[in-house]
């Protein structure tokens, strides 16, 4: 879909769509995202559950820890790089989702070397 100076786009199953529209209604009403001069040039918004669908054969212990750490759905992920000022800012934000893999990583690494 796209509107004004935006472009969006979905891959995946049955739900993609509902979740690419609940995206789309949360940056329309989204407040920090009003003002034209904060509006980001790249937003990337991605959801971790969406790239395990894509597996990896190599690593099946990396993955089923990643999807425990993702369970409740707070697995987002927004990569943004806007003007500042003096230059550019590039911003990298993790929902709660991404402690909760470093911290069952740092758990199993911490098992393994007992």
């Amino acid at each position: 879909g796209g509107a004004d100076d935006l472009v969006w786009l979905g891959n995946g199953g049955p739900s993609t769509v509902a979740a690419l529209k609940s995206a789309m209604d949360r940056v329309a009403t989204d407040s920090s995202a009003s003002s034209s001069d904060s509006k980001p040039v790249f937003d990337l918004r991605v959801a971790a559950a969406t790239l395990l669908l894509l597996g990896d054969e190599r690593n099946p212990e990396f993955e089923a820890i990643a999807q425990r750490a993702f369970l409740a759905g707070d697995d987002g992920l927004r990569f943004t790089i806007g003007p500042e000022t003096d230059g550019v800012a590039a911003t990298l934000s993790a929902e709660e989702g991404f402690v909760r893999l470093l911290g069952l990583g740092a758990a199993r690494a911490f098992d393994g070397a007992e």
